[in-house]
């Protein structure tokens, strides 16, 4: 008769943390994107911390992988994806379509909250998803907004909008306005897409 340390050995299944990952991203993928919310929201009250621990470089990366890969994906299908940027209405729509025919088989959208920063790749990422009735992932939704301000993004100042073309520390200084440039460390990013091509 085995002793209580062989049965309990006997009973219990190793999992390396590799699969263990794989196994909860898996069980993740099959939730709603309402009971993901709820799901990260329980979590989070469990353990005190903030829900999202990546930072939005990381998140940026993880949803160009997402892309990268979708995509290589379709082309071994006769699939591919077409994506339609519109930066100025902070939207992103990705179209599957046939290679043959070019036909739509499905299509995704979405929309940055208007306090968000715009991000192309991010926005890429959660249209992708919604094309195949996958749930996003909760860090897309929730990026943290970028840190300090990098040439190319483009910030909000006095209702209009401009692109970065030097970070000043002292004072603020409109280049040509009707190229929709700014020198200028103030102003709100609203779109910081362009740090991460």
């Amino acid at each position: 008769m085995p002793n209580q340390t062989e049965s309990q050995n006997a009973s219990t299944v190793e999992i390396s943390y590799p699969e263990l990952k794989e196994l909860f991203t898996d069980i993740l993928a099959k939730l709603s994107e309402e009971d993901l919310r709820d799901f990260h929201e329980e979590v989070g009250a469990m353990l005190a911390v903030d829900k999202v621990t990546m930072s939005r470089d990381e998140i940026v990366a993880l949803a160009k992988g997402d892309i990268s890969l979708v995509e290589e994906i379709l082309s071994k299908s006769g699939e591919y994806v077409e994506f339609v940027v519109n930066a100025e209405k902070r939207t992103v729509v990705a179209l599957v379509k046939f290679n043959s025919t070019g036909y739509v088989r499905s299509r995704g959208i979405a929309k940055c909250d208007p306090n968000d920063c715009f991000n192309e790749y991010i926005g890429k990422a959660i249209a992708l998803r919604r094309a195949f009735g996958n749930p996003v992932m909760y860090e897309y939704l929730n990026a943290p907004q970028p840190e300090g301000k990098q040439i190319g993004d483009i910030v909000s100042y006095e209702g209009k909008s401009y692109r970065l073309i030097e970070v000043s520390w002292r004072d603020v200084h409109l280049g040509n306005a009707e190229l929709g440039s700014i020198i200028s460390d103030c102003g709100k990013i609203i779109d910081d897409s362009a740090r991460y091509r």
